[in-house]
């Protein structure tokens, strides 16, 4: 019955099934890293968040690609 549901965290999801904006905490968890690592590397411009209106950060899927050496040709 339910074989076909795909599973993903929370974020956006564009046309091509990739989540397009993930959380910090769900960010962290793909790269295997602690959120503090992240704020960590956005401080030294290592991996920059991007931010919100609200300021809230966020980062992208292009930007785990990049983080994983994986270029996004679509």
């Amino acid at each position: 019955m339910f074989e076909n549901v795909n599973m993903y965290p929370r974020g956006e999801i564009n046309m091509n099934k990739h989540i397009t904006n993930y959380k910090p905490k769900d960010f962290a968890e793909l790269l295997g890293v602690s959120v503090k690592t992240l704020q960590r590397w956005d401080r030294e411009d290592i991996l920059k968040a991007k931010r919100t209106p609200t300021d809230r950060r966020y980062y992208t899927y292009d930007q785990y690609l990049e983080f994983k050496g994986i270029s996004n040709i679509t």
